[in-house]
């Protein structure tokens, strides 16, 4: 922070923050528990979006993942589950009637996620497009923390 004085540029320090972090927005019921943050992976594997297709669809894919492209695995009955930590271009995951569960992480620009077997989807989802969820019977809970452009 700089504060402009007649004799030029002085730097300030800024106001020592109160005691912990902000509060979360959360329930406003009384007794009704805040969203717990979710704890990211300190260094997500980085792969292309061949290597994260068959990492997912083998089972063998690292709790965290940052993809350099989209992940298309549309119609592959085999996905079963996606890491805690994704971050892509493009989630297109329609169509996957074993996926029940989508990360509790999650960065993309769109995520398609229409007639899975989805039961809930919590954590903290950053979606800066279009958020498609729709045809998911079973799908209970959304995120705490959902940004999306579309819903």
């Amino acid at each position: 922070m700089f504060r402009i004085a007649a004799q030029g540029r002085l730097a300030t320090r800024p106001p020592a923050p109160a005691a912990g972090p902000p509060p979360l927005p959360g329930p406003s019921l009384p007794g009704a528990a805040a969203p717990a943050a979710v704890k990211v992976a300190a260094n997500p594997v980085s792969v292309s979006s061949e290597r994260a297709r068959i990492l997912l669809l083998s089972g063998q894919a690292p709790a965290a993942l940052s993809v350099t492209g989209p992940v298309r695995l549309r119609g592959e009955a085999r996905l079963r589950e996606l890491p805690a930590s994704l971050i892509c271009t493009h989630l297109d995951v329609r169509d996957c009637p074993q996926l029940a569960l989508l990360p509790e992480h999650l960065r993309a620009t769109s995520v398609r996620a229409s007639r899975t077997g989805l039961r809930e989807a919590t954590g903290d989802w950053l979606v800066r497009e279009h958020l498609d969820l729709g045809q998911n019977p079973h799908l209970r809970v959304l995120p705490a923390r959902l940004t999306a452009r579309t819903l």
